[in-house]
């Protein structure tokens, strides 16, 4: 509704709490960046995350055109969603995103379904998406296995990364255990803005 006010939603404020939540400050969870800005944006349709998508690669674009003058120096979004059993031939349109994005310097972290059958097979959108800038990630237990409930994928699904029994915000100063996919992915986006924040010439050169 090009509001700034968002519904309290426990899981998007799960998701943003594991990528950033204030760290060393004595309250709570810390986030896996301390310290990072975070763009909230709502999608119930797919129409609604192509123009997420699109109002994303405007910023960035207006950032690289101005040298940081304007716009917002994006580095990562966090994809905690999708749609079983699609694959990324169904939805061009929106896979065509995440090269676009690529494009303009923009990382993509996405988890896969929640349930156990390979999305080579039966399909995820957007983890079957083939872009070398979409970055997928299945769920792991606290053994760094892989958690029984999750998909996967030789060829579709790029790594496994911390989701189950994370311990994250909740809305209304609340904290408490959050699961799947969707915790795996935020452990991903997290990382990649904390590289990206990183004091190192050589890799911000991309040496």
């Amino acid at each position: 509704n090009d509001s700034p006010e968002h519904i309290s939603d426990p899981h998007g404020h799960s998701v943003a709490g594991i990528i950033g939540a204030k760290g060393n400050n004595g309250i709570g969870v810390a986030g896996v960046n301390w310290e990072v800005q975070m763009m909230v944006l709502e999608a119930r349709m797919v129409s609604d995350i192509i123009a997420a998508y699109e109002y994303i690669i405007d910023q960035r674009m207006l950032y690289n055109e101005t040298g940081g003058a304007k716009g917002a120096l994006i580095v990562a979004t966090n994809a905690s969603f999708g749609i079983n059993k699609l694959h990324c031939s169904d939805q061009p349109l929106w896979g065509e995103m995440y090269d676009r994005m690529g494009e303009q310097g923009i990382l993509t972290a996405a988890g896969t379904a929640n349930n156990a059958w390979d999305v080579d097979a039966e399909g995820d959108m957007p983890t079957t998406c083939p872009s070398e800038y979409l970055l997928t990630v299945l769920n792991t237990n606290d053994f760094d296995e892989r958690y029984i409930g999750s998909a996967f994928g030789a060829q579709s699904i790029d790594m496994g990364a911390p989701g189950q029994n994370s311990f994250t915000t909740k809305p209304f100063d609340q904290y408490g255990i959050f699961h799947g996919n969707s915790a795996a992915a935020p452990h991903l986006a997290g990382a990649i803005a904390l590289l990206y924040s990183a004091p190192c010439a050589s890799f911000a050169n991309g040496v």
